[in-house]
C-alpha cells in the first residue's frame, strides 16, 4: 500500500514532536530518568503509540542526539562563512544565544544536551558517537584559519575549550534575561579571545600550587569504591556505570558492592562530595596565598587540571552528571554546591580586579569559564591523547586563562 504525502508529513510531525517532548526530559532526567510514558504524555500519546516511530527509549533518546548534532553543525557551518577567528566565534556564540532565548521563550523545542551521551548502549553508539566526533572536527575547523599547518594536540585542546563553554551555555545564560542572551554571549567571547589576565600581569605554568595536597591518601575499600565510581561514571555516564561494572573493576562480586555501599546512588553522591571536597582544598589554599588575584585564579585551575592527569591523581565528577541523579533532592543539593563553589571561584577574580591583575570584567562569567575548563579536564586525555602535566598547562589551561587569540 502507498503513503500518501499527508500520511508521510503527519507521521514526520509527529516524530519531530516526540524528539522535543523526549529532548526536555532527557535534559532533565537522563536517559536512565526519561520513560516513553512520559515521552507520551507530553505529546497526547499513549505508551503504545510510541512504539511505532521509535520500537524503545535508546532509539529515541539516539535521534534526540543525532537532532541535536545535526543543529549545532548547522550553527558552525553558517559561523564558518564569517571571516577571521574572532568574527567566526562571535557569530557561532550568538547564534547558540539566540537558540537558547528562542527555546527559554517557547519558540524553539527543547534541544537535547549531551550530558548523558555517554550512556547509549548496543547499536546507537558508533553512529552517534561517530557524529559527535565530526561535529568536534567542525568546530576545530572553525577555530582555526589553516587546519593543515595547526598543532594537532594544540588545536583539539581549544577545540574542547569551546565545546565545553557551547556545552555549558544554558548555566552561564540563564543568570540573564532572554533578551540580553545576545549580549552576553558577546562577553562570553571577549573571555574566550583575550581572556582574564589584566596588561602588566604575568603567566607562570607553575606556581605554588605544585606543592599542594590535594585529595587524601586514603586507601580503603570506600576509597577505591569512590575512585572507581568517578571514573567509570565520567567514562560511560551514570546509566552505564552498573553496579556489576564498578564490582568487576575492583576485582569484587556485587554483593561485596553492598556490603560496603547501600546504593548505587548514595555511591554517587558520595562521589560528588569528595569532587567538592577537593575543589574547595584547591580554593582554600589559594585564598591563604600572598599573591594577587590572577596568580590566586589561575593557580587553583592549574592545580585541579592537572590533579586530573597526574599518574597519582584522579578524575573530579563530571559536574554534568547532575541530571541523572534519580533524587530530586539530591540534585538541587550538588547544584547547590556547585554554585557555592561558582560564588568562591568569583571572588577571586573579583581580588584580581581590586588589585588590578585581572582586567574589568563580569566575575562570575569567569568563574564559570574557570568551572568549565576544569569540568573538561576529566575528558582531555580523550580529545588530546597521552597529555602530559606541562602540556595541559600549555595546550588547555593556559588558552582557557589567557585567550584564544
Amino acid at each position: 500500500m502507498n503513503t500518501s504525502p499527508a500520511q508521510t508529513t503527519k507521521f514526520a510531525d509527529k516524530r519531530e514532536a516526540l524528539i522535543a517532548s523526549a529532548s526536555g526530559l532527557l535534559n532533565e532526567h537522563g536517559i536512565r530518568g526519561t520513560t516513553l510514558s512520559a515521552v507520551a504524555e507530553g505529546v497526547g500519546l499513549v505508551k503504545n503509540s510510541v512504539t511505532y516511530y521509535f520500537r524503545r527509549k535508546e532509539d529515541l533518546a539516539a535521534a534526540c542526539y543525532l537532532r541535536s548534532i545535526a543543529l549545532y553543525n548547522r550553527l558552525t557551518d553558517e559561523a564558518m562563512a564569517q571571516t577571521g577567528l574572532p568574527a567566526r566565534l562571535g557569530a557561532l556564540l550568538r547564534a547558540h544565544a539566540e537558540l537558547q532565548a528562542s527555546v527559554e521563550q517557547g519558540r524553539h523545542a527543547p534541544v537535547t544536551r549531551f550530558h548523558d551521551l555517554r550512556a547509549l548502549r548496543g547499536e546507537h553508539m558508533v553512529p552517534v558517537y561517530a557524529a559527535y566526533e565530526d561535529m568536534f572536527r567542525r568546530l576545530r575547523r572553525l577555530l582555526n584559519d589553516d587546519e593543515a599547518t595547526a598543532d594537532r594536540s594544540a588545536a583539539n585542546a581549544r577545540t574542547h575549550i569551546v565545546l565545553g563553554v557551547v556545552n555549558a551555555q544554558r548555566v552561564w545564560l540563564l543568570r540573564h534575561e532572554p533578551e540580553r542572551f545576545g549580549a552576553v554571549a558577546d562577553s562570553m567571547l571577549g573571555l574566550l579571545l583575550r581572556g582574564l589576565m589584566a596588561p602588566g600581569a604575568r603567566w607562570q605554568a607553575e606556581g605554588c600550587e605544585a606543592r599542594w595536597q590535594l585529595g587524601s591518601a586514603d586507601l580503603s575499600p570506600s576509597a577505591a569504591f569512590l575512585r572507581t565510581a568517578t571514573q567509570l561514571i565520567n567514562e560511560q555516564g551514570y546509566r552505564g556505570a552498573s553496579v556489576n561494572r564498578i564490582a568487576e573493576r575492583l576485582n569484587m562480586t556485587k554483593g561485596g558492592f553492598y556490603y560496603h555501599n547501600e546504593t548505587k546512588d548514595d555511591l554517587v553522591a558520595c562521589c560528588f562530595d569528595q569532587t567538592f571536597a577537593i575543589v574547595r582544598q584547591a580554593l582554600a589554599q589559594a585564598e591563604q596565598m600572598e599573591a594577587c588575584g590572577w596568580e590566586r585564579l589561575s593557580a587553583v585551575v592549574r592545580a585541579l587540571v592537572l590533579f586530573q592527569i597526574t599518574p597519582d591523581g584522579s578524575p573530579l565528577l563530571q559536574w554534568s552528571a547532575v541530571p541523572a541523579l534519580p533524587d530530586a533532592a539530591e540534585r538541587s543539593r550538588i547544584r547547590q554546591a556547585l554554585g557555592r563553589i561558582g560564588e568562591r571561584l568569583a571572588s577571586l577574580v573579583v581580588g584580581g580586579m581590586v588589585d588590578g591583575s585581572v582586567r574589568p570584567l563580569d566575575p562570575m562569567q569567569a568563574a564559570q569559564l574557570a568551572m568549565v575548563g576544569i569540568n573538561a579536564a576529566a575528558e582531555l586525555q580523550r580529545f588530546v591523547p597521552g597529555t602530559t602535566p606541562q602540556a595541559a598547562v600549555e595546550l588547555y589551561v593556559r588558552p582557557l586563562l589567557m585567550g584564544l587569540e
